[in-house]
């Protein structure tokens, strides 16, 4: 798994890492912070996650996130809750 906080155009690693890539099937994302507000640029909030055999990567963003945080946590299973690292909707 590679992650950066670059833009793709910016990542002077991204061309070697692809050009390296032998693979039948490659999960690639580029995030557009759209939300902009408060999603904090950080490695932790960059996709996509990973928990066992399952990855996580979408589009998109809630606004207002932190009004409706707590509602979303209350969903969630005890299992995952431990393993979020990042502080955005993600």
């Amino acid at each position: 798994m590679y992650k950066s906080t670059q833009p793709v155009w910016n990542d002077r690693n991204m061309y070697p890492i692809c050009e390296s890539i032998s693979s039948t099937i490659v999960f690639g994302h580029i995030r557009a912070n759209i939300c902009g507000k408060g999603s904090g640029l950080s490695f932790d909030n960059c996709h996509p996650f990973i928990i066992g055999n399952n990855i996580w990567m979408h589009n998109g963003c809630i606004f207002n996130f932190k009004n409706f945080k707590i509602i979303f946590l209350r969903e969630i299973d005890q299992e995952f809750i431990k393993e979020i690292k990042g502080n955005t909707d993600s």
